[in-house]
């Protein structure tokens, strides 16, 4: 909005700066004619030039103003002196007045003012006329790149997609408009993203329970009810539904707006000790922290639930053993938790961290998980300002990173 204000600015200076010189050379502006009264007045004038005293006493009946002033004393421009010295009458408008130099033969100049207004050139209102007009369609073409960018941008914004995007226009660089056609363009793939992420949520939703649904209604028709057997196991799939719930309702309450963090010191390694330790019980993997002493700034909610779904993904592919790392990097920490599974493919480790996204056969449904952990150890990272990436560890497995920026950071 300040470079629109200042070109448009600069732009009708210069119009205005243009126009009247230009305007000039063909409307000349010619001295304002005097009237009948005023002639009679410099003829008047004229006839009493003998006498400063003389032209005083008609002055002084006539009750105009005026002022006597030696010749030799006037401060006016060569010019006006080399004219009065000449005993040449100068005359001239200042505002509303009319003021005459009359030089007597006593040389003295006798300064007669009369409140008249002068006569306009009979041409002023042609002159303004087209002034105006001219000025309207310099500011014309100058509008003209804008409201057509805005027409674009607008019609634009009434043709949304089957996906819920709009196709913005490109436009120059040099366009006012570029910075809003950019936040469109932003806009437009973030709801495109949201709708998408929507339809992968239902038909989610729809797939991740049909099989637990479909269990429990086995389980149901049999006609002498459930065993013992087939009721613990349905038990399994209500607490599977439970858990599904559950993380889909965390990951669209963090997918949807900011959350308020809660920021404070975590020293990292008695933090992931303790993480792994509430895991340790329900698992036959070992579970090892090791690395750098140092401590992190953030929200201890929410990098719990980030670090209790990174070991839990980890202790579900794991073949022995799970080792999480704590590692201070010039740029800041870095956490990472590293399992001796089957490890991920190169294709799929930039997607692993998106909604119900599943890699491979080594990491699918029967083995437990709806795809929703990593991907809402993202958004926490996001709000946190950090990063997180999938690599091989060192024994074979997998490697999930999760990097804090060194402002988030500081040393134990």
């Amino acid at each position: 909005m300040t470079r629109l204000f200042f070109s448009l600015y600069l732009f009708i200076a210069l119009s205005l700066v243009t126009l009247t010189v230009g305007l000039e050379q063909f409307f000349p502006v010619d001295s304002p004619a005097l009237t009948e009264s005023q002639q009679a007045w410099l003829t008047l004038l004229k006839q009493q030039q003998e006498s400063s005293a003389k032209l005083a006493r008609v002055l002084t009946e006539a009750n105009l103003s005026f002022d006597i002033i030696d010749s030799d004393a006037m401060a006016v421009s060569h010019s006006v002196a080399s004219q009065l010295a000449k005993q040449e009458l100068v005359q001239g408008f200042y505002e509303e007045y009319w003021q005459v130099y009359v030089p007597t033969s006593d040389a003295k100049v006798v300064t007669v003012t009369f409140s008249e207004y002068p006569a306009r050139p009979g041409n002023w209102w042609l002159y303004s006329s087209i002034f105006f007009i001219l000025l309207g369609v310099a500011i014309a073409i100058w509008i003209y790149p804008l409201w057509r960018d805005l027409s674009s941008l607008v019609t634009a914004t009434r043709n949304l997609g089957p996906d819920g995007g709009i196709t913005v226009p490109t436009l120059s660089t040099n366009s006012p408009l570029s910075n809003i056609a950019r936040a469109l363009d932003d806009l437009s793939q973030n709801v495109k993203m949201l709708l998408n992420n929507q339809r992968e949520l239902a038909g989610a939703v729809t797939h991740e329970f049909k099989t637990p649904l479909a269990r429990l209604k086995f389980a149901l028709a049999g006609e002498n009810g459930m065993s013992e057997a087939e009721a613990t196991e349905a038990r399994k799939d209500i607490d599977e539904l439970d858990k599904l719930v559950q993380e889909m309702l965390d990951f669209t309450r963090l997918n949807a707006h900011r959350p308020e963090l809660l920021m404070e010191s975590i020293p990292l390694i008695p933090f992931c000790q303790q993480r792994a330790s509430l895991i340790q019980p329900h698992s036959n993997k070992i579970l090892t922290v090791s690395g750098d002493a140092t401590e992190l700034t953030g929200d201890s909610h929410l990098l719990a639930r980030a670090t209790d779904n990174l070991l839990a993904n980890a202790v579900r592919h794991a073949h022995h053993r799970v080792e999480i790392i704590i590692e201070r990097t010039p740029s800041g920490i870095s956490l990472h938790v590293d399992d001796d599974g089957d490890g991920i493919e190169d294709a799929c480790k930039e997607m692993v961290f998106d909604a119900f996204f599943r890699p491979d056969s080594a990491r699918s449904r029967h083995q437990g998980g709806a795809g929703l952990g990593l991907a809402i150890v993202k958004r926490i990272m996001h709000w946190h300002g950090g990063t997180c990436a999938a690599t091989d560890s060192k024994s074979g497995g997998a490697r999930i990173s999760l990097h804090f920026p060194t402002n988030a950071t500081h040393s134990r």
